[in-house]
Formats: structure tokens, sequence, C-alpha cells
């Protein structure tokens, strides 16, 4: 066991622990700005949600209008909800926090997956939110024709 005496391999192992470290953190820094990039596209998904369907209460004055089939919840509230959650979980004041905190690898994990599902999830209702201005913008012009 002189091998644990000599310099050389102890310099060795501290070489191989730090580029270990260092490997490691370069892929968490890289993941966490991958989460901070879904975090802003969310944002500024569900920014865009708002905005359309502020459009279609603006433009056709309709807020008590059944947002969706077999539910009793209206544009107007849904577009209330819709605020109030980018408020909790999208504003700017929670990114800043997001970017500063130091987390977890299991926990980035985990907001990565979060952040991914919420990104699905917006991209279809922005879906539907265009198709529904649209339909409703198609309506209208249909009734001016006649």
């Amino acid at each position: 066991m002189d091998i644990f005496y000599r310099i050389d391999f102890w310099a060795l192992i501290i070489s191989v622990v730090g580029l270990g470290y260092y490997l490691v953190d370069r892929s968490s820094k890289g993941e966490k700005k991958h989460m901070l990039e879904t975090f802003k596209e969310n944002q500024k998904i569900s920014l865009n949600i708002q905005d359309i369907l502020n459009t279609y209460m603006t433009t056709f004055g309709k807020t008590n209008r059944v947002a969706f089939a077999n539910t009793d919840t209206t544009i107007g509230n849904y577009y209330d909800i819709l605020v109030e959650e980018h408020r909790l979980k999208l504003s700017d004041e929670l990114y800043e926090h997001t970017k500063k905190e130091k987390i977890s690898k299991a926990t980035l994990h985990s907001r990565i997956d979060s952040l991914n599902k919420q990104n699905e999830a917006l991209r279809l209702i922005e879906l539907e939110a265009k198709l529904f201005l649209k339909k409703a913008n198609d309506s209208r012009d249909n009734f001016f024709v006649m």
C-alpha cells in the first residue's frame, strides 16, 4: 500500500475528482439554461393566450360566453384565472428567483418535466384560443356580407 504515500497518486485522484465535478457542474448549468428557456417560452405563450382572449372580449364584448363545452366557465372567468396563474407561476419575479436559486439535480429534472408538460398544455390552449378568435371573426365577417 505504498501507493497511498505517493504524491502522484493523490494528484491523479484530485484531478479525476475535479474533472468529474467540472463535467457534472457544466451539465447542470446546461440543464438549468434549458429550464429557464422553457420558462420564458411558457411565459410568452401564456401572455399570448391572454392577449387573444382580451382581443376577443374587447372586440365582441362577450365575457359571459361559455369558454368550453361541458363547462360553466365563461371567457371572462377563464381570462381571470389565466392572469392569476401567470402571476403565480410565470411571473418575472419568479423567473429571477429561479435564475438565482441553487437547486439539486433531482429538483431541476422535476421542474424541467413540469415546465415541459405546462408548455404542451399552453400550446394546446393557445391553438384553441386562436381558432376560437378566428371562428368569431369569420362569423362576424359573414354576418356583415349578407
